[in-house]
């Protein structure tokens, strides 16, 4: 049992394993009912954590979402004047530094969702090197097209307003973390005004 258990941890969905009570099964306790038994075994993980890279226009309504969509939230940018507790109220953390540097400060977990969304390509490079091989249980960036990365990030919905393509983020993001196959999840189709175009 404990071996399906952690096959069920690791592939984050719920099993019904039925097993006969013998007397090999009883060991040394010798204890025997006989019959069968059946066991649900369903993983439950932690808060999940979105660590935004990027404190603009879309970062602020998605973190907002992604809050109230039960995600621990962690912002950080380089500017003080974008990453403040008056235009991220409810973030669990805010750091301002350098992207690297702030990622080293961060949740970066097996549950940790990292959103890139920096004003520029530096930004978006800085910020993909601390978070790739990090395990991550998702990272998404918004606008260019390189592999190991949902890119670009968001769903399909048409979204236009940073607080469209906010919902389009968290979208994505709820459907990774309820296991949704990622040939049913439609990438956004939209260029961004400074960014490499999408490809594919």
């Amino acid at each position: 049992m404990a071996r399906l258990a952690r096959q069920v941890l690791a592939s984050r969905k719920a099993r019904l394993a039925g097993y006969d009570l013998t007397p090999e099964q009883a060991g040394e306790d010798g204890l025997v009912c006989g019959g069968r038994m059946q066991v649900f075994i369903e993983p439950v993980e932690g808060t999940p954590t979105l660590c935004v890279f990027g404190a603009g226009h879309v970062a602020q309504p998605l973190a907002r979402m992604a809050k109230a969509a039960g995600f621990r939230v962690e912002v950080a940018d380089d500017r003080v004047k974008f990453a403040n507790r008056e235009l991220f109220p409810d973030a669990d953390q805010i750091v301002v530094d350098g992207f690297a540097e702030a990622a080293a400060r961060m949740t970066l977990g097996r549950n940790t969702y990292a959103v890139v969304v920096t004003r520029g390509h530096k930004g978006d490079a800085d910020a993909l090197q601390a978070v790739i091989g990090k395990g991550l249980r998702f990272v998404g960036l918004l606008g260019s097209k390189p592999k190991a990365v949902h890119v670009p990030i968001g769903v399909d919905i048409g979204a236009v307003t940073p607080e469209e393509i906010a919902v389009s983020i968290l979208a994505e993001m709820i459907a990774v973390r309820r296991g949704v196959p990622a040939e049913r999840i439609r990438p956004m189709k939209m260029e961004l005004p400074g960014r490499l175009k999408a490809s594919g």
